[in-house]
């Protein structure tokens, strides 16, 4: 397949469980969504702010790094 990366697909998957875990809602209301953007929007913000501090990352489980 032209173009088909299966990392990308991974953090594409990965992105949309963490906003169904977030969301917890199969159907929700314009305002529940703007609330939970602004949530990971700040997460985001927040988890560059410690990188650019250079506060190392913590280590992956091992069972994740497979």
């Amino acid at each position: 397949m032209v173009g088909y990366d299966e990392q990308q697909e991974n953090v594409a998957e990965a992105w949309h469980r963490r906003w169904n875990t977030l969301v917890g809602h199969a159907h929700i209301g314009i305002f529940k969504i703007i609330k939970e953007i602004q949530y990971e929007q700040n997460q985001v913000e927040n988890n560059i702010e410690v990188i650019l501090q250079g506060v190392p990352c913590p280590l992956q489980k091992k069972k994740d790094q497979e």
